[in-house]
């Protein structure tokens, strides 16, 4: 399947995203191009993103019918949002594991409740390497280790 949308193949001047209906110039605001030929500005795209972190019934973002692929927007986000696209999706990931009985990848030859622990609220594995066993998650969730 050809990718939902292409960077930098932007018109020349003035161009209007489809989305928002917002008129843009370019350059320099570069515009993304569906799979439909439409044109998109990155500030919609990030608004799908931003829905995808904030709520689970919106993960993945999606263009219609087809998942965007953070790696592909990493160059049109913000660093703060790629982060936070980043740390859920290995919430995610790492639930569904420990759902289905499997231990998580980038924790073989761990022991649990000795070299992590599963935070209680997201159920992201968290180390402890030294200090005191109060713990913050990313999510901002207090527990002991």
């Amino acid at each position: 399947m050809a990718a939902p949308l292409i960077i930098n193949n932007a018109p020349q001047g003035h161009w209007e995203s489809n989305t928002c209906c917002d008129t843009y110039v370019s350059p320099p605001q570069q515009p993304l191009q569906t799979h439909t030929g439409e044109f998109v500005c990155s500030d919609c795209i990030t608004s799908l993103f931003q829905l995808a972190v904030k709520y689970d019934h919106h993960w993945s973002a999606k263009w219609g019918n087809i998942v965007l692929r953070i790696e592909d927007f990493e160059s049109t986000l913000e660093p703060e949002m790629l982060a936070g696209l980043l740390w859920k999706r290995t919430a995610l990931e790492t639930e569904a594991e420990r759902l289905a009985g499997l231990e998580p990848a980038g924790l073989k030859g761990q022991e649990r409740r000795v070299d992590y622990q599963y935070c209680p609220a997201c159920q992201v594995p968290i180390g402890l390497i030294d200090g005191c066993n109060h713990v913050v998650c990313d999510c901002h969730q207090n527990f002991c280790f």
